[in-house]
């Protein structure tokens, strides 16, 4: 049963981030489709390289939401590519109202563990080939879609 909930969840945020209508240009957004992270999406516009260094942002969104927690968060993420090592600079958390609030953070640098939420991300913003990542569109709609379907309920 949870496993056709969670299957369900993903299938309905990826078809919700494949057909809504475009508000924003500005963003070329990729999703890592994965169970183990839930929805994992970077953006690529928003990298930016300097040296072994790579900045960027994503979005993490549960299958599966427990009491109290986050619908979806953005998070801005530094790696440094030679060392396999990131930093969490930020972290805005997104609640079943739409309200978001940023988290207090560790910012220490941290290993990328082989097979983590990170280490997805390692290979996007420091690999050009990017892998297993897939171009999708209109993310802040289906975000917004999201936050709604939480708040009736559906991922309950």
């Amino acid at each position: 049963m949870l496993k056709q909930s969670a299957t369900l969840a993903a299938a309905l945020l990826g078809s919700a981030l494949l057909m809504q209508p475009s508000l924003t240009a500005a963003a070329q957004w990729f999703s890592f489709n994965s169970s183990a992270y839930g929805q994992l999406l970077a953006d690529k516009d928003s990298v930016v390289k300097s040296g072994d260094s790579v900045k960027l942002w994503a979005v993490q969104a549960p299958l599966k939401l427990n009491p109290g927690q986050a619908v979806y968060s953005k998070v801005l993420y530094a790696f440094n590519c030679h060392e396999h090592q990131y930093q969490v600079f930020q972290v805005t958390s997104y609640d079943r109202d739409g309200q978001s609030s940023d988290l207090v953070l560790d910012s220490a640098v941290k290993n990328v563990i082989p097979d983590s939420r990170e280490d997805s991300l390692e290979q996007f913003a420091c690999k050009p080939a990017n892998g297993w990542w897939t171009p999708v569109s209109h993310v802040p709609e289906s975000l917004a879609a999201r936050v709604r379907a939480a708040k009736e309920g559906f991922f309950d």
